[in-house]
């Protein structure tokens, strides 16, 4: 029987994202990597198809919520499968049996809804393809200075090792000043910052949220399209490092429906790299 493949949600492909963007920020991927697998999981459709790219990033520490609907599907092909098996051994003439399987489709179809739903931002888990690529509210100017705003007032005076912007989240990793060597990683939602998780890392280039100039990002955001060659392209996602200065370095990701792109630049706003599409 064929496996029975549960669509990614806008939140798991942004969590994926944000993986990838603290595993960049680690060291434990080099740019060329973190561009793929970024391309890789802003175009995925499936959850199976997300789950790779970060296998080898996770710890037990942190949930991305992809796990769940591959273990039901194990767990739920597994017990169909018996059963139909006994029922078409005791009778293929038996009209229970169609009833039966009539009734596992439209529990699984059940199950599969919830599930989706429980992963999901908005409220409906059905939008259009035009609606799925909508940059989302932190993706706008004023939406990008709001965040920004209130990552300078939670992060006051703190060292930060990655700073990214999503459609309707955002992240932020720093070391936890009462235990060194420990990275405690933060996600902006609904208005505020919570724990997401925490990881061990190595000694890495930091920056100060403070340093995060709104009108250069801004500046950035319009600069990207033409130095990708990406007029018309949607904005991914933003994601802010240290250059080996301690400054921040911003990433630029667009998409075009088919590939992504990222515009690299410097605090100043000025192009340091340009990853266009194949």
């Amino acid at each position: 029987m064929a496996k029975h493949r549960h669509r990614a949600s806008d939140a798991q492909r942004t969590a994926v994202q944000q993986a990838l963007d603290e595993a960049f920020a680690a060291g434990r991927l080099d740019h060329f990597e973190h561009f793929e697998r970024i391309r890789t999981a802003t175009k995925a459709k499936y959850i199976d198809e997300l789950r790779p790219l970060v296998v080898d990033l996770r710890g037990g520490d942190d949930d991305l919520g992809l796990g769940r609907d591959d273990d039901d599907d194990k767990a739920s092909a597994g017990s169909a499968r018996a059963g139909w098996d006994a029922r078409r051994n005791r009778s293929h003439a038996n009209r229970g049996w169609a009833i039966g399987i009539g009734i596992a489709v439209a529990v699984l179809a059940i199950a599969g809804g919830v599930i989706a739903a429980s992963v999901s931002d908005s409220p409906s888990n059905s939008m259009t393809t035009e609606q799925a690529s909508d940059p989302g509210p932190l993706l706008t100017a004023e939406g990008m200075e709001r965040v920004i705003d209130s990552a300078k007032t939670e992060f006051a005076g703190l060292d930060l090792d990655t700073f990214s912007i999503h459609g309707t989240s955002a992240g932020a990793m720093y070391e936890d000043p009462a235990e060194p060597g420990k990275r405690l990683s933060f996600i902006f939602r609904g208005g505020e910052w919570t724990q997401s998780g925490f990881h061990s890392r190595t000694e890495s280039t930091t920056f100060r949220i403070a340093d995060i100039d709104s009108a250069v990002l801004e500046q950035t955001v319009e600069s990207a399209p033409g130095e990708l060659d990406m007029s018309g392209a949607k904005l991914s996602h933003i994601s802010v490092f240290a250059d080996p200065l301690g400054e921040p370095e911003y990433a630029v990701s667009l998409n075009d429906g088919k590939d992504l792109g990222t515009a690299t630049f410097g605090p100043d706003g000025q192009l340091r790299k340009a990853d266009k599409p194949d």
